[in-house]
């Protein structure tokens, strides 16, 4: 008889529950949160973060101006060109520039050519077609030929399948 209440209790006691005295215990106060998925998430929003900049960044041979010529660039210039701050002749210029290049995504997976509101699609592997195959987040990433959740380098990681706990 002494053994099963020792393994009652020490189930409880795993559970989390504690015992204050008389015939009840107290049930622990939900689950510890899990810090790692926030760390993880900081991480992935830092990464998106940067390949936003990189993306949004002139074009390689292009230079961003400002739509108004500063005094420094009109110390710069030509003395000639540059009489008056002309800003007739900056807008005309930079009306008559043209468009910077189309920069193509380098491929087709979700790493390369984030979903933008301007670019919304379902990410799918080539391979199998799945949504959550790690092949879809990322092209250097090996096909799982599985639409399960919580597939490592996938996007879906740490999404847990239907029914799953944090435990």
């Amino acid at each position: 008889m002494n053994d099963k209440k020792d393994a009652a209790v020490a189930t409880l006691e795993n559970l989390g529950y504690t015992h204050e005295g008389g015939n009840l215990w107290k049930p622990p106060l939900g689950k510890a949160p899990d810090f790692n998925l926030l760390d993880t998430l900081h991480a992935r929003i830092a990464s998106l973060e940067a390949q936003l900049s990189a993306w949004q960044a002139a074009p390689e041979g292009w230079r961003l101006v400002p739509e108004s010529p500063t005094e420094e660039m009109i110390k710069a210039g030509d003395a000639k060109t540059w009489v008056l701050p002309c800003n007739y002749c900056w807008s005309a210029m930079l009306s008559a520039a043209p468009p910077p290049p189309e920069r193509e995504p380098k491929c087709w997976c979700e790493t390369c050519r984030p979903i933008t509101l301007s670019d919304m699609r379902m990410v799918l592997c080539p391979d199998c077609g799945n949504k959550r195959c790690p092949k879809a987040t990322h092209h250097d990433n090996a096909c799982t030929n599985s639409n399960a959740p919580g597939q490592p380098g996938s996007s879906w990681e740490h999404v847990k399948p239907h029914g799953a706990t944090n435990d």
